[in-house]
């Protein structure tokens, strides 16, 4: 009876702070209030904005689409103009020019009943637009605790609306432990002192810096795994393969995947995951090597799902611009190359050069890509492609 009375203290305390939280976000409504109260005790997400539905065009308070919590941005200058590009991977985001040291995104949530504090976002900047941020915190609005070790750059990255071209590059997240049941947290994105522009430059008035994806809550839902980069490199005495992480949380371990084709693959090593919630380095080296060798990572999780990379490879199909690991095409196999950065233009042309298909490939940056043969019968087809002022021929067998 005594835990019970404890227990029912403990939520009350919590509601009570929910309440206090909630009473003065007004400009919300009654039913997403309704909502927040009657989930508390299941509550993971304590607020995201995607500005999907918000399309910001102020310094703000902007509402989240998910939970409760309004952002806001900061600029002493009257002139600074705020709207709503491309985001990272969708249609919109947050963003504004004119930055000078000191001014910042806010944004402010309650985390009553929550613990194992993250926060997580997509930041990037235009090439004359600011670079390098750091995180404050604050539980009352009033006074500001800049987090240890926060300082952090961010590049001028190509964001674009297609979900398919989400940059992880993008993301940062920080732990905040500091912010756990705390009935009020406010987090601010603040632009560092003596931060040059993106380009190593000076800040321009019009250079601009934008946010998406951000989010406040608790660590299982904030950090899935990250993958940033899954790479080989050829050398005399083998092929080395590396990847880096963003961040991991409840991973296994990484089977390393290796095929002559790119068809049939076959687990080489497996490597244990560190399950750092910052992310780690990783690489192997595959002393036996072919003519072709494709490779890609099984990461399995501890409930012992998994999930699959794209696929890299090394062989001697590989040139300067595009490669193509393997050139027979068995039941539909959609045909996969691998592109170095730039835009590709590319035709399929038939034994009796009737060009079948043309296409192109506008996302900047290294990259796979399929085309799809399934409406081509059987027989010899030749791949033309050109990327960077140069051209090549691919012939494929369709089988």
């Amino acid at each position: 009876m005594k835990n019970f009375f404890m227990n029912l203290n403990l939520n009350l305390n919590s509601f009570a702070k929910a309440y206090s939280f909630i009473s003065r976000c007004k400009k919300q409504s009654a039913l997403m209030c309704c909502l927040i109260i009657s989930s508390l005790s299941y509550a993971q997400i304590a607020a995201k904005w995607t500005f999907e539905t918000s399309q910001p065009t102020s310094a703000g308070p902007i509402d989240a689409e998910f939970g409760m919590g309004q952002a806001s941005c900061f600029h002493a200058s009257g002139s600074a103009a705020f709207g709503n590009p491309d985001g990272n991977g969708s249609a919109e985001s947050y963003g504004s020019n004119n930055w000078v040291a000191g001014e910042y995104y806010q944004f402010h949530t309650s985390t009553s009943g929550m613990t194992n504090i993250v926060f997580a976002f997509d930041q990037t900047s235009s090439s004359s637009g600011p670079k390098s941020f750091f995180i404050q915190v604050s539980t009352d609005g009033t006074n500001y605790t800049s987090v240890a070790g926060s300082n952090y750059d961010v590049t001028a990255d190509n964001w674009s609306q297609t979900a398919s071209n989400y940059l992880s590059a993008s993301h940062h997240y920080f732990f905040l432990p500091v912010l756990d049941n705390q009935a009020d947290v406010y987090i601010r994105i603040a632009l560092a002192t003596g931060s040059t522009a993106a380009n190593g430059g000076t800040i321009a008035g019009n250079g601009t810096s934008r946010v998406d994806n951000v989010s406040i809550g608790t660590s299982n839902v904030v950090l899935p795994l990250t993958l940033r980069e899954f790479k080989v490199t050829q050398s005399s005495t083998g092929n080395l393969l590396q990847w880096k992480t963003a961040m991991e949380k409840d991973l296994n371990y990484f089977s390393v995947e290796k095929s002559p084709d790119g068809k049939t693959f076959k687990e080489i090593r497996n490597v244990t995951a560190s399950n750092n919630i910052y992310g780690d380095n990783y690489q192997i080296s595959d002393e036996e090597t072919g003519q072709n060798a494709c490779y890609r990572l099984r990461i399995f999780k501890r409930n012992g799902k998994n999930s699959l990379s794209s696929i890299v490879y090394a062989g001697s199909l590989i040139s300067n611009n595009v490669s193509c690991p393997y050139n027979v095409l068995v039941n539909n196999q959609p045909l996969l190359l691998y592109i170095d950065n730039g835009k590709l233009i590319y035709s399929i042309v038939d034994k009796e050069g009737k060009i079948l298909v043309r296409g192109e490939n506008v996302n900047e940056g290294m990259r796979n890509i399929l085309i799809n043969f399934d409406a081509f019968s059987k027989g010899i087809y030749f791949l033309k492609t050109q990327l960077n002022g140069q051209q090549q021929t691919f012939k494929i067998l369709k089988q």
